[in-house]
């Protein structure tokens, strides 16, 4: 990546009509060499899927060659569902990304296996006895991705695989990546996750192998081709005791008991700046008392339920659990704030619009600590788009609120639809700023609709990418605050964006490559049509030496 940018004038032809011959991919899956006979090939949208039909497959003949065809145009991603073994040519383990154009018959999607590693051994109790149907996680021990370095707030880590464990409280991991990795088991009280065992198991407290509490303590096991990791015992401690919350619910205004209610509860880490569901019912008996059993250490909130259609809201108290029950909590139901407008489709379009009124909008509102339930506690609610695009979605607490469209029949309720921008009071929004109580009027969240279609390659100049680099396409529109989803670019550089609103956008093409500064996007402006597809071929001049 050079220390200087050549923008070539990018060539887009004239519109075209939409075709949706089918074409086809095929390939061959080889270990050494040799093809690997009944491997099963998947082929998955790259982009929001909106149809529940099972993906195209197929299987591998006995010199490992497949072939998927009727594949409609559009973009994918191929993967292979051999667990054994890892795609030599991307350790990272990411799909093929693929983009089948119409009619186009695409070969040679190969994929060239290693047989991945093990991890194995066994967890058992204080007293030595197996545990069994442990839950066992493996952690990533190093980032191999460079845009997820050196993140802030540090970001919350997630296993990349688990297991649980068999009758002799055996676990075994295959099909590992080479690579550095952590093991561990039990329930954490700092990370989120759900309960390491089905619901009424014991509960252990997490330990990282061989017997660390932390991640950043725990031993670090290197795995290797076909090498495997024996013997990584660990030893949990007593059973981890859990407590039970009881209280009442009652509206705070009357002071009336709120029966027969159902409320969902959240764990909240501050630590990490978020919270995180837990499975457990709160529900309200005839007197408006509730009774949760089965927590952990930690500190919690109640909230109301999305779809609860209320005006009221809990009033953000919260309660700790540390080393008995809790009672006589009071969770009183005060009115929340609202936010209310009108939905506004651009362009008009009777017809559209008869589906968008068949949606909902939903306010999802991120509270500031001080709105109380927490830091990084949210809440949300949502509401009908009447007949005329009017909405009022009620019940909200304090914070930042979030505009989308939801749908109880599916995504493809939704197809070519997105909320582009939110605007008050004529001033365009990012989110929507709610002081508590507050009625929030005079609202407009413009919707567009589309089905353009956006066809491009990224044409790379100058030499290869750099083994590991990355293509990012983005598209954005002056004076619309909400993103598209960026579409999945393949290793040929070539990109789809489907059911996209028509105007005119600006197409931005990054390029990531691992321990390199990337340098300045490519930009180039385009201009699309419904019902039509437009193509797009950008250069993009790759220079070895970036600045620093």
């Amino acid at each position: 990546l050079g220390a200087s940018q050549i923008i070539l004038p990018t060539q887009t032809s004239g519109p075209q009509k939409v075709s949706n011959a089918a074409g086809s991919i095929s390939g061959r899956v080889t270990y050494k060499e040799k093809g690997l006979s009944g491997i099963g090939i998947v082929l998955r949208g790259g982009a929001p899927t909106y149809s529940y039909a099972p993906p195209p497959r197929a299987t591998t003949d006995e010199n490992g060659n497949y072939r998927i065809g009727n594949v409609a145009p559009g973009s994918y991603q191929v993967q292979t569902s051999l667990s054994a073994y890892v795609n030599s040519d991307d350790m990272l383990g990411r799909p093929r990304a693929v983009i089948v154009m119409e009619g186009e018959n695409i070969e040679d999607i190969n994929f060239s296996m290693v047989k991945g590693g093990v991890i194995t051994g066994r967890i058992t109790d204080a007293d030595g006895r197996p545990v069994i149907q442990q839950q066992v996680r493996i952690f990533n021990a190093e980032s191999r991705d460079p845009r997820v370095v050196a993140q802030s707030p540090p970001r919350v880590n997630y296993p990349v695989n688990t297991t649980v464990t068999d009758d002799r409280g055996v676990y075994r991991l295959f099909g590992l990546k080479a690579g550095k990795y952590q093991v561990s088991t039990g329930q954490s009280e700092t990370t989120p996750g759900p309960p390491s065992g089905p619901p009424g198991r014991i509960t252990y407290r997490e330990v990282f192998y061989p017997d660390a509490i932390e991640l950043a303590k725990a031993t670090v096991l290197e795995v290797s081709e076909v090498g495997e990791a024996s013997n990584i015992d660990i030893v949990l401690g007593r059973p981890a005791q859990t407590y039970s919350a009881s209280g009442r619910i009652i509206d705070g205004e009357r002071g009336e008991p709120i029966s027969r209610a159902r409320f969902g509860i959240q764990r909240i880490l501050t630590a990490l700046n978020r919270t995180e569901g837990v499975p457990a019912a709160l529900i309200t008996n005839s007197t408006g008392d509730f009774l949760v059993e089965g927590l952990i250490t930690g500190k919690y909130s109640v909230t109301t339920l999305s779809n609860s259609n209320t005006e009221l809201r809990t009033d953000g108290t919260t309660f700790d659990i540390v080393d008995s029950d809790v009672t006589g909590i009071v969770i009183r139901l005060i009115k929340g704030a609202s936010i209310s407008g009108v939905v506004v489709l651009e362009p008009e379009d009777k017809r559209i619009m008869a589906r968008l009124n068949q949606l909902q909008l939903m306010a999802y509102v991120q509270r500031s600590s001080a709105s109380g339930g927490g830091i990084g506690a949210g809440g949300g609610s949502q509401s009908t788009i009447n007949p005329d695009g009017t909405f009022r979605i009620a019940g909200l607490p304090a914070g930042t609120a979030t505009l989308r469209l939801s749908s109880m029949m599916g995504p493809s309720a939704m197809k070519g639809m997105m909320v582009v921008r939110i605007e008050r009071e004529g001033v365009v929004q990012r989110g929507v700023e709610i002081k508590d109580q507050e009625q929030v009027t005079g609202v407009r969240v413009i919707v567009s609709y589309g089905d353009a279609t956006l066809r491009g390659v990224v044409n790379v100049e100058n030499g290869p990418l750099p083994t590991g680099a990355r293509i990012m396409v983005r598209l954005t529109k002056p004076g619309e605050q909400i993103p598209l989803r960026p579409p999945i670019v393949d290793d040929r550089g070539r990109f789809v964006a489907e059911s996209v609103p028509p105007g005119t956008y600006e197409v931005v093409v990054s390029v990531f490559s691992p321990g390199v500064k990337p340098q300045p996007p490519v930009k180039q402006q385009v201009t699309l049509q419904n019902g039509v597809i437009t193509e797009v071929t950008i250069p993009f001049i790759l220079v070895t030496n970036p600045n620093p």
